[in-house]
């Protein structure tokens, strides 16, 4: 069980509040990220949705870029394995706050929050 996936299509481009990462992924049922949650009908748990969010903030920031805290969060949709899923994450202009959201690759929300990167 690897628990590691390939972000693809990294770019950053300017907002307001700075830099704006996003990427694209592909989660293979066999990543590990599935393992349990369910059997027989797996979904992508929500904790396995953060790790792609911080795999995307190690990529921006460094890998010493871990998530602190999560403030709002919303899960919409369910993510089934081998699903493409962009992911992107941006400053909120607050110290060390981050907004994040995934999406399908018709910009179809997944789930989307924002969190705090730790010192």
């Amino acid at each position: 069980m690897s628990q590691r996936v390939a972000l693809s299509n990294i770019e950053a481009t300017a907002s307001p509040q700075g830099p704006r990462w996003t990427c694209s992924t592909v989660v293979p049922l066999s990543s590990g990220l599935f393992d349990g949650h369910f059997p027989g009908a797996p979904i992508l748990p929500g904790v396995a949705q953060l790790l792609l969010v911080q795999a995307l903030l190690h990529r921006a920031l460094g890998e010493s870029a871990n998530i602190e805290a999560i403030g709002q969060w919303k899960l919409r949709a369910r993510v089934s394995p081998e699903a493409c899923v962009q992911i992107s994450i941006e400053p909120t202009g607050l110290p060390r706050g981050w907004k994040f959201a995934l999406t399908d690759p018709q910009g179809v929300p997944i789930s989307s929050g924002t969190l705090t990167v730790a010192e």
